[in-house]
Formats: structure tokens, sequence, C-alpha cells
């Protein structure tokens, strides 16, 4: 029928583009470094790329929560938590001027978009909002996202 729009196609799909490949950092700590870029693309369509070589612990949350269902360093919470330990990282400042509550809720929408349950979602990430700031503290937060200032 020529009144018929013609169907969009989205321009990238949406969440993570592959499962990264990492190794532990050693037998005794859970940490891991990425051995290639992590790449995620928003609900929004802002596409976030986690660096290969970046450390991550998998958590911001104490580790008496780390046994809730899906949040092991092997369950489905952990290639969205390497995108928010990697935001948090970043402390509101560059390449991506987020907001720790921004950081916050991209890990919600990511472990949305990996399949995970609405309650394993919801305990996770009111996890972090409640005690991520106590991970993050040793750095000073961006509070308004603008870039530092640098001197010339």
């Amino acid at each position: 029928m020529p009144d018929e729009k013609p169907v969009v196609a989205p321009v990238s799909p949406k969440g993570f583009a592959s499962l990264p490949a990492f190794r532990r950092v050693s037998y005794l700590k859970k940490n891991a470094i990425l051995l290639e870029d992590l790449v995620y693309v928003t609900v929004s369509g802002e596409k976030i790329i986690v660096p290969s070589g970046f450390e991550t612990d998998f958590a911001s949350i104490p580790e008496l929560f780390w046994n809730l269902p899906g949040f092991d360093s092997d369950g489905p919470a952990a290639v969205p938590a390497i995108l928010h330990d990697f935001l948090y990282s970043c402390h509101g400042y560059g390449p991506y001027y987020k907001t720790r509550y921004e950081c916050d809720r991209l890990l919600l929408e990511a472990m949305q978009l990996v399949g995970m349950s609405r309650v394993n979602c919801q305990l996770i990430y009111w996890n972090v909002r409640l005690f991520g700031g106590f991970y993050s503290a040793s750095k000073p937060w961006n509070k308004d996202g603008a870039p530092k200032a640098t001197k010339v």
C-alpha cells in the first residue's frame, strides 16, 4: 500500500556487541582484566566502549551480597558489572560524563537487556545504589557531569 510508512531498522542493536574475553588476575581475587574492548549500546543509542586492559572486580557492593542470584563473576550480571565498574572508574569525567545515578541506571538497563529476572535486577540495582558510593569514595565524583578543567 502506498500510504504505509517503511519500517526503519535501528542503527545498531541495543546491548552488548559480544561477550568479552578476560583473564583472572589471581586465584585469590575475583578481579579480571579485559582482553578485548567491551562495546555496549544503550537503549537511547549511545555507544560506550570499555577498553581492553581494564581491570574489574565485578561488584561495587559489599562481599556479603556477592552471592545474590546471578551476580557471581560467571553469572549473567558479570558483563553489565564490567560496564558499571568502568563508568564508576571515570567518576563523572571523560570520556563518558555520567553521574553516579546514571551509571547505576545503565547497570540496571544492561542487566535487563541480558535477560536477568526483574527481581534479581532490582536486588543488585538497590545494593549498588545503597553501597556503591562507598567503593568510589577514594576519588571525588564530578557532580555536574562536566569535563574536568585542565591548566594550560
